[in-house]
């Protein structure tokens, strides 16, 4: 049985719940009408990018409210049932999200001729964006099934009022799942990405042997900048935003639980948690053109309505990045 959190611990879940709540729903949803433009919907990786704010959203309106009303009454109120259902879906959409950074990171290798920096990149970078979103989905259920399967479970967390696979278990063969779920649900992915990481640095300002002209060069180079900077920051964000998450669980799962458990349980859970609401926030500080149509969307369309009639020329870096989104 989990142990309970202090008074003052369920009240400061409460209110962090909330900010995450009133934070990640705009912000989340905004983002979402920007990826769903049309300028945008003819971009490359925008189904993968896409699909991570899918993810957040199932994340945050499938559990933040479920989380908020426990949190009030200082227990689980939806049952057995409930437990497990949050605590796969959370399981599968926080692995979506990782996964789904890989993918990008294999597509960008590809497209700028440096396949052999990354490991996925040559099977798939070939594949088609809506392949990849089915893929990622059934990787992460994959990765998710032992959990409700039998092989091992999910349950309450301390405190009592969130669910996530059962860290404590002592069993072989729970073990043996929950070290499988940690090295290809994080250890793995975050080590892909930071070899690959490297090797792109390392030859990002060096001159490519494989491109003949400049022109070439400089697209597959300007490429990288606006969407390697994307991706760079979001993979590094959301491996820190996880990490204290993981140390703690891979404590738990040593058999030493009660160094982390009542009020020292919150801050790695609600830390791991902000990592379904940063995504925008990342996009709009490394994107000039998303921070522009994120603007756009979230005041109504001021810039557009003030300049209707006005003839308007695209600007310079609206016409390269649409050719290579």
């Amino acid at each position: 049985m989990s142990v309970p959190f202090s008074d003052q611990g369920y009240l400061v879940y409460e209110i962090m719940v909330i900010l995450m709540l009133l934070i990640g729903v705009p912000s989340q949803m905004v983002a979402f009408f920007v990826f769903t433009r049309k300028k945008f919907r003819q971009m490359t990786l925008n189904k993968l990018f896409l699909n991570i704010v899918i993810a957040n959203l199932i994340m945050i309106f499938c559990e933040f409210p479920l989380i908020m009303v426990s949190a009030f009454y200082k227990k689980w109120l939806f049952g057995r049932v409930g437990c497990i259902a949050t605590g796969a879906q959370v399981t599968v959409t926080s692995i979506t999200m990782i996964i789904t950074l890989v993918c990008i990171e294999a597509k960008v290798m590809f497209y700028i001729n440096m396949s052999e920096a990354h490991p996925l990149s040559k099977l798939l970078g070939p594949l088609k964006e809506n392949a990849l979103v089915v893929l990622i989905w059934t990787y992460a259920g994959i990765c998710t099934v032992p959990t409700v399967s039998g092989w091992s479970e999910i349950t309450l967390e301390p405190g009592e009022i969130n669910c996530a696979p059962n860290w404590t278990a002592q069993a072989p063969k729970d073990v043996a799942y929950l070290a499988l779920l940690t090295i290809f649900a994080y250890v793995l992915p975050v080590s892909v990405q930071i070899r690959s990481f490297w090797k792109l640095w390392k030859r990002s300002n060096q001159q490519l042997e494989s491109i003949s002209s400049a022109a070439v060069f400089l697209r597959n180079r300007a490429m990288y900048r606006s969407k390697g900077r994307m991706v760079m920051a979001s993979t590094i964000t959301f491996t820190l935003l996880w990490l204290p998450y993981c140390i703690c669980s891979l404590i738990t799962l040593s058999g030493k639980a009660y160094l982390v458990e009542n009020d020292a349980a919150i801050i790695p859970t609600l830390v791991a948690k902000c990592s379904c609401i940063f995504s925008p926030i990342v996009y709009a500080v490394t994107s000039r053109r998303f921070r522009r149509e994120f603007q756009s969307v979230l005041f109504c369309e001021l810039t557009s309505t003030t300049n209707q009639g006005r003839p308007t020329l695209p600007r310079r870096d609206d016409v390269v990045i649409v050719t290579k989104f």
